[in-house]
């Protein structure tokens, strides 16, 4: 089978795509990716890639084609931007890279903007092809959640965009069984569900650093593993560390990064938690079990909202 994946993030980026594609590829498929420049979590374009882009156009018998797009930076406009850049160039810029080649399936993977499979829909028509979606956030109500000042009418807009991706699709599928229901409502295309799997080995032996994690006698190590975003309710786990600061055996630790990284960082400072709270930062996926021994409680928040 001829795949041709349409995805805003592969490798270097970690991201289940890039496990989907390897296992596609060893079972003889032949896989074409079209992605952007790879800058995830930083924001910035990866150094290595500007000193040597030829050593990111193939991996494990994966053809790369990369487009150019919009660094993400440190705002929403930027980011806005980023997405924009990536659906243009995509567009134009990769269907003209792609005009020779033939395909039997197009798959779009949609974790953040559903706008990106908007070129694989474009593609999909013009190779006659049918069209996969990998559904992660039900659009547009994440959006919504997370930017309540926004008017009316541009959810109007976004909801019927987002019906219009659906019924252009031949099959999407979604990580949590709550979406089919939901999106069964919108369009007639099928729904599945499609777990997303885990790659942690629990045998290896990875170790923490102590100086990203000092060891204390006695602590209850609360852990919250993941994106650190709006829809994660920070300024909830923020009340709490400040309610129970007086228990000084109580350590709250976050492993993970996202747009809410720098803005959680201010206000521990600001509220004075720098000793109840450890930021650990970002860290790969084997790193986990390490990070898991530690914690006496793992913590999953969301906001009190309808879609979450």
């Amino acid at each position: 089978m001829r795949l041709l994946i349409v995805t805003q993030y592969f490798w270097p980026e970690n991201f289940k795509i890039n496990d989907l594609a390897y296992k596609l590829a060893q079972r003889g498929n032949q896989i074409t990716v079209l992605t952007g420049f790879p800058e995830y979590p930083s924001r910035c374009f990866f150094k290595t890639f500007y000193h040597k882009p030829s050593l990111f156009a193939n991996n494990k018998g994966i053809n790369i084609i990369r487009i150019p797009t919009l660094s993400r930076g440190k705002s929403n406009a930027s980011l806005f931007l980023n997405y924009l850049s990536f659906f243009i160039s995509a567009s134009f810029i990769g269907l003209l890279r792609l005009r020779s080649c033939k395909f039997d399936v197009i798959f779009s993977y949609l974790p953040s903007p559903i706008t990106s499979s908007l070129p694989a829909i474009l593609i999909s028509k013009i190779k006659k092809v049918p069209l996969i979606i990998w559904v992660f956030d039900l659009w547009p109500e994440s959006t919504k959640t997370n930017n309540n000042s926004y008017p009316s009418f541009i959810f109007y807009l976004l909801t019927k965009l987002v019906v219009y991706i659906y019924n252009n699709s031949d099959l999407i599928l979604v990580p949590s069984k709550g979406f089919v229901t939901y999106i069964k409502k919108i369009t007639r295309t099928p729904v599945l569900f499609f777990p997303v799997w885990s790659n942690i080995n629990s045998k290896k032996k990875n170790k923490i650093p102590k100086r990203l994690i000092p060891l204390k006698t006695g602590s209850f190590d609360i852990m919250f593993t993941g994106n650190i975003g709006e829809a994660q309710d920070f300024p909830a786990i923020l009340d709490a560390a400040e309610l129970l600061k007086s228990h000084s055996n109580i350590r709250w630790l976050i492993v993970g990064s996202g747009r809410m990284f720098q803005i959680i960082s201010d206000s521990i400072k600001k509220r004075h938690l720098e000793n109840n709270i450890i930021l650990c930062g970002h860290h790969p996926e084997e790193m986990m079990p390490a990070f898991f021994k530690l914690a006496k409680v793992l913590l999953v928040t969301l906001r009190n909202e309808p879609v979450f």
